[in-house]
């Protein structure tokens, strides 16, 4: 039986399908995903959305947004602290809403699905790549 070594490479990327446009759709939607609860944040200060949410609620639901679409970039730059932190700061708002409201948000759901599909289709075959 023909064993593989570890140093084979699965994926079989070319320099130049490293930054390929599937990657970089993939980022931006992950972006995308990370600006909505700094942009829902800032909507709820304004008091266009959760017109009854406590301050503190709204500033750390947008600050948590940023820190999100922050991780996007880094995913961008393969940096592997992206990878984490987008699963943290996504799941961070999922319990915050959870807590401050007793019902859940979806749109945290939406976000680790695409991070899901996005990190089996894209950042998976680039892991060695990352940083």
């Amino acid at each position: 039986m023909n064993h593989s070594s570890d140093n084979e490479d699965y994926f079989n990327l070319k320099e130049n399908e490293i930054h390929s446009t599937g990657f970089k759709i993939g980022t931006a939607l992950l972006g995308i995903f990370g600006l909505m609860p700094a942009i829902m944040g800032y909507l709820g200060i304004k008091g266009y959305y959760l017109p009854d949410a406590p301050c503190w609620f709204l500033n750390i639901y947008f600050w948590s947004g940023i820190v999100t679409f922050a991780s996007a970039y880094a995913i961008y730059k393969f940096r592997k602290f992206g990878v984490y932190l987008y699963v943290a700061s996504v799941l961070f708002l999922y319990i915050l809403f959870l807590f401050a409201y007793g019902k859940e948000l979806h749109d945290s759901f939406m976000a680790l699905f695409v991070f899901i599909a996005v990190g089996l289709f894209v950042i998976i075959p680039r892991w060695k790549y990352f940083k």
